[in-house]
């Protein structure tokens, strides 16, 4: 009777094993930092071939050196190709990838590879200093936020009050060798506080949230809205606007908008820490999110089917636990579909989600400060499967594969024609073996696993194969 049980045990937590590989919201085990990052990321830049910029405040990756920039590649194994010198002596805040695979890098750094230029910079592929961008004598203070326009020219924000001896308070644009733009703000006080997001919208106009009441002495209250020369955009009526600061703005397919952070009121209104705004700057009606997050909101990641990624340091939205990541559907409502399990875990308060970069295979990245998410553990970077949740067939074409038990009675081989994944699972759910992209035959080692029922979990296009394996 008893080892009924543990059966009935056993197939209840592989089924459940089963149904999470491919869950939207889990974890993806295939892409491994090992030891990650060794302090926070706070911005992350992918580029078309699945390459992964990521910057922030650690001194290293793994157990190398890594100081505050490094490119990984899609497996999450460090790009040595990226040569980042020592010297590199600061955060690094935002990033901005060109067409042409070179990188600009904004922060507090004011040093790289011997090059001294304050705050901003643009490094080769190889990650040599781009000398044919020339910030001069740089900025004053740090920059926060990045965007590069269509036609080349680059959009600069955050605390600095001047760019290369010029007064400029807090938002510039550059030309594409690193020159002041000198048509874009040329008049004016500018903004009285800290730009913190920046959003380059498709018409053109730009969006700026942060820790500002005014600009140019007109009320405004932490987002504004300017035409493509500068100029306040008077129709989007933001007096007395947010009544703290906003930390993320994202605009959506539609033209609509959102903006996010810990704010409660919005020109006087109730309103959560999540807002979405129509294509003309008006409060959404339509988007409900409830009670919304019960703490900041710090990125935003818009989805093309109008599903929405949102992240920061809540640990509830609209009262459902969603520890500092959600899904929301189009109307704002939770999608319950997208499962977060235990979520991001860290050091209490502090743990914290800060960026994140889609990627076209229905994955998202995420980076911040904390040491894992749901049942993985990565060190303040990891990627999440971000797809729909379709039913997967299990039990597909058993001649698939074929798993083979070697004479030691510890490991065996997994003989299989093609596979996504392979996954072991021990006798109470818990995931000891993931790997992704698996092709030939792999041999699977137990050897250190306490004698027991194992299943293999292998998954290919055509669906779920499951092998038992005794380890005696």
């Amino acid at each position: 009777m008893r080892s009924a049980r543990h059966i009935l045990l056993f197939c209840s937590c592989v089924l459940c094993a089963c149904a999470c590989i491919g869950q939207p919201g889990s974890f993806d085990h295939s892409f491994e930092v090992g030891t990650g990052f060794n302090g926070r990321v706070r911005a992350l830049a992918r580029t078309p071939d699945g390459r992964i910029y990521a910057g922030g405040e650690f001194t290293g990756y793994g157990y190398d050196l890594a100081r505050n920039l490094v490119r990984l590649l899609a497996s999450g194994e460090r790009d040595t190709l990226l040569l980042v010198p020592d010297d590199v002596d600061s955060t690094v805040c935002a990033l901005a990838l060109q067409s042409d695979g070179r990188c600009i890098v904004g922060g507090d750094l004011t040093r790289y590879g011997g090059h001294i230029s304050p705050r901003l910079l643009r490094v080769n592929e190889d990650g040599g200093f781009d000398a044919g961008f020339d910030i001069g004598a740089g900025f004053d203070s740090t920059v926060l936020a990045l965007a590069l326009t269509p036609a080349g020219d680059l959009l600069v924000a955050g605390r600095f009050t001047s760019c290369n001896g010029q007064p400029r308070s807090r938002l510039v644009r550059l030309h594409g060798d690193g020159s002041l733009d000198a048509t874009f703000l040329q008049t004016g006080t500018g903004f009285n506080g800290t730009i913190i997001s920046l959003c380059l919208r498709s018409d053109g106009r730009v969006l700026v949230g942060g820790d500002f009441t005014a600009y140019d002495g007109t009320p405004c209250g932490h987002i504004a809205q300017l035409g493509s020369d500068g100029t306040l955009d008077n129709a989007f009526i933001c007096d007395p606007g947010f009544n703290t600061p906003v930390w993320c703005i994202a605009e959506q397919a539609d033209q609509q908008f959102l903006a996010g952070g810990a704010f409660t009121t919005f020109n006087g209104s109730p309103t959560t820490r999540l807002v979405r705004f129509t294509a003309d700057g008006i409060p959404d009606a339509s988007f409900n999110a409830g009670t919304g997050p019960n703490n900041y909101v710090l990125t935003l990641a818009p989805m093309p089917n109008g599903m929405i990624l949102g992240a920061g340091m809540f640990t509830q939205f609209n009262s459902y636990p969603r520890d500092r990541i959600v899904r929301l559907l189009e109307d704002g409502s939770v999608d319950d579909t997208f499962v977060t399990g235990g979520g991001f875990w860290g050091d209490g308060a502090s743990t914290q989600v800060r960026a994140l970069a889609l990627e076209p295979d229905d994955r998202v990245l995420a980076g911040g400060l904390f040491h894992g998410y749901n049942n993985g553990t990565s060190q303040n970077l990891c990627r999440i499967l971000n797809g729909q949740a379709d039913a997967i067939p299990l039990l597909a074409d058993p001649s698939a594969a074929k798993l083979i038990t070697l004479p030691d009675g510890v490991s065996f081989v997994l003989a299989m024609r093609e596979s996504q994944s392979v996954h072991v699972v021990d006798g109470t759910g818990r995931m000891i073996i993931s790997l992704g992209e698996v092709h030939g035959p792999i041999t699977l080692d137990l050897s250190v696993q306490p004698p027991g029922l194992y299943m293999v979990i292998l998954r290919t296009a055509a669906g779920i194969s499951c092998f038992t394996a005794v380890k005696p």
